[in-house]
């Protein structure tokens, strides 16, 4: 069930409808079920798996609670050697057969697994991992509710593709009582509305010359197939996350913000606090500072933002061009950090200024989407290939972009003016009318089912991870 089909959504009022008529402790359990029939309809098989994640993770949660010293940090590191076997073996498994068979010339359909990969394992293994490594520096107390913690692990908005919660923000919220309020239904609206449209009318819109590019089309410009790739994503993604956020809310939970407008972002560090947060947070939270983050000596730093970076690409999928990606953007960063060190105080007030705003800005986004190259490309030689193109930059034709893709970059800046100013929010915050509010979001629903109609929809890009 992807949240851009009627099956979803029928699902989603149902079990609203059955969570708002029971009262909190049996809500709770409504919402328990319906998470786990929600990953049945992905696959029944693993169900077993996402529920002995959960046992596992609960019980050794309790054992690094109520322990100290040597036995504590024991159960730490079988907490997370579980979390990562299990994460390794369905994603990786395969990705490192083949790379010992092209390595020592055997032959990969002779060793290569029928391995399914779980979808969302990528991110309850992740979650699991935090309330792990949260319990043994004491920023939380393990959880007692069994219940509890299985709908943290579980709870459907954000089980297949986030994003990722941390335990402490999520628990307290279970124990608030559950109020539908006005500003939260046309809150949540607005979300849900605003990613369907993200999704399907620019992302949708513009994936179509991002896939032929990359199938080898040549009737589509390097520019136009690597641009669309950048806005498919930033809009799939961010489309679902707002989506997620609106669901969520309607059952009292707010879920963190995953996108903060990273296209704006005017140097690589900035641009990594605001594209999916809650991956970047937790990459720094629970790999970068435990590596020594910055109070180490400075190569030992470049080299944590390498590694963090390259197994952040990994965690995207078991393929080198992910991890080319990793590598490219730690690279950038590392690159950013040592200029920033060394830069003088002449240099550093010039990026202060509207010139100095706009090389920045200008930099980091044409890093940002030459970086999107390998993580898109089906191969290293389409990489190297795609890449030499794109930065020719004399070859960039305005006239080469598709009407298509110039009319969404058109919105983009519209829609980021809008974000930034809160020009909606405000609105949302101060109260406006039902007639107002409904006639709105109708006049976007009508404008969304004029492309369902004429494109068919493409799956969600983090849906793979």
């Amino acid at each position: 069930m992807q949240f851009d089909t009627f099956s979803y959504w029928l699902f989603f009022f149902i079990t609203l409808l059955l969570f708002a008529s029971q009262q909190q402790r049996n809500a709770r359990i409504v919402l328990l079920l319906a998470s786990y029939i929600f990953y049945a309809f992905w696959d029944v098989h693993f169900l077993l798996l996402l529920g002995g994640s959960t046992l596992g993770n609960y019980y050794l949660g309790r054992l690094i609670d109520c322990t100290e010293g040597r036995r504590k940090r024991l159960f730490l590191i079988v907490a997370i050697a579980a979390n990562l076997s299990l994460l390794g073996f369905f994603k990786y498994c395969n990705f490192f057969i083949e790379s010992f068979g092209t390595l020592f010339g055997l032959s990969e359909q002779s060793l290569v697994l029928n391995i399914v990969l779980p979808v969302g394992i990528s991110f309850f293994t992740f979650e699991g991992i935090a309330y792990a490594m949260d319990i043994y520096r004491k920023d939380i107390r393990a959880e007692r509710s069994l219940f509890n913690f299985s709908l943290f692990i579980s709870f459907f908005p954000h089980l297949i593709a986030g994003p990722i919660i941390r335990p402490h923000d999520y628990f307290p919220q279970l124990e608030q009582p559950w109020r539908l309020t006005r500003a939260s239904i046309q809150w949540s609206g607005y979300q849900i509305i605003k990613g369907l449209f993200k999704k399907l009318v620019l992302s949708d819109s513009v994936a179509v010359y991002a896939n032929q590019y990359f199938a080898g089309d040549t009737s589509v410009s390097v520019w136009a197939g690597v641009i669309a790739f950048g806005l498919q994503i930033y809009f799939d993604f961010s489309g679902y996350t707002d989506m997620a956020r609106g669901c969520a809310r309607l059952f009292g939970i707010q879920l963190p913000i995953n996108f903060d407008r990273p296209y704006l972002a005017t140097n690589i560090s900035k641009f990594w606090r605001k594209w999916h947060i809650s991956l970047s947070s937790w990459l720094r939270d629970y790999l970068f500072i435990p590596l020594g983050g910055s109070r180490v000596v400075a190569w030992k730093i470049h080299r944590n933002l390498l590694i963090v970076m390259i197994l952040g690409g990994l965690w995207h999928g078991a393929s080198w061009g992910f991890a080319l990606w990793g590598l490219w953007h730690g690279l950038l960063l590392s690159i950013h950090k040592l200029s920033v060190d060394i830069a003088s105080e002449k240099i550093k007030l010039f990026f202060t200024g509207k010139i100095g705003i706009a090389v920045g800005w200008a930099t980091t986004i044409l890093c940002v989407f030459v970086g999107w190259i390998p993580f898109r490309a089906t191969s290293f030689e389409q990489s190297l290939s795609v890449a030499g193109d794109f930065l020719a930059i004399w070859n960039f034709r305005l006239q080469s972009l598709p009407a298509v893709i110039l009319g969404v970059i058109g919105f983009s800046v519209v829609y980021m003016y809008m974000d930034r100013h809160k020009v909606i929010d405000k609105n949302l915050e101060q109260g406006i009318s039902w007639v107002t509010y409904i006639v709105s979001m109708g006049l976007v629903l009508c404008f969304i089912d004029i492309f369902m109609v004429r494109n068919v929809s493409i799956p969600f890009i983090y849906f793979q991870f």
